[in-house]
């Protein structure tokens, strides 16, 4: 399986905070926010020139999928890489567990995501690619 990096994910409170504070550091959207209902978040894509690509994400009124991170007091939460295999070709690293089963994504017109836990707790999105 060859992997493509594409972002990290970014936990916030609420998105306008997160933006004005990357906006600070340089900083632009690259995206208008978007709701993933099937996920429970909304979210934003930011760039900055000769950095890593974010994706500043919000939980849904009533979901908590980003309390952990929050609570925990890191704001990156996952690592994301864009894959060259489907969800039914994907084989688990040692300790790896399945936390977020293929679903369509909004943010990349309907692609399958996947999200796992890796054995040293680093949460990693798998996003089908072409």
């Amino acid at each position: 399986m060859n992997l493509k990096f594409h972002h990290l994910g970014v936990a916030c409170s609420r998105i306008e905070s997160g933006l004005e504070y990357y906006e600070s550091l340089g900083y632009v959207k690259e995206t208008e926010t978007f709701v993933d209902y099937q996920i429970g978040i909304k979210c934003l894509f930011i760039v900055m020139q000769d950095s890593p690509r974010l994706e500043l994400c919000e939980a849904l009124p009533g979901n908590n999928v980003l309390t952990p991170w929050l609570a925990g007091g890191s704001p990156i939460y996952h690592l994301a890489f864009k894959v060259d295999i489907k969800w039914d070709k994907f084989k688990k690293g040692p300790g790896e567990k399945i936390v977020f089963p293929p679903t369509p994504a909004i943010a990349f017109h309907g692609k399958k995501v996947w999200f796992t836990l890796r054995a040293n707790r680093q949460l990693v999105e798998y996003i089908e690619n072409d």
